[in-house]
């Protein structure tokens, strides 16, 4: 049985549900990824706090990089191709 979310009408599947909820353990090559990924956005959040007055705004913006962080970190743990496929060192700033 499908369900449609709200927003543009998207039939989301029982397969895609059960693989965004499913336990996704990180292989060598994954937890690497995963680390440069912490460490990159890590980084940002120490400049924020640095550069920053405490308040509202400061607070939000870690928020939204803790919130970043957590994504990317799913898309590198849901990724379907084998981790070989995977650099966390390209792009790297």
């Amino acid at each position: 049985m499908a369900h449609i979310i709200d927003g543009p009408a998207k039939v989301v599947q029982h397969d895609d549900i059960a693989h965004r909820f499913a336990f996704h353990p990180a292989d060598e090559q994954r937890g690497l990824t995963h680390g440069s990924i912490r460490a990159r956005i890590g980084a940002a959040a120490h400049a924020v706090a640095d550069l920053t007055p405490p308040g509202r705004e400061q607070a939000v913006a870690l928020t939204k990089l803790e919130e970043a962080m957590m994504w990317a970190n799913a898309a590198i743990a849901r990724q379907q191709e084998p981790a070989a496929e995977l650099h966390p060192d390209q792009g790297q700033v």
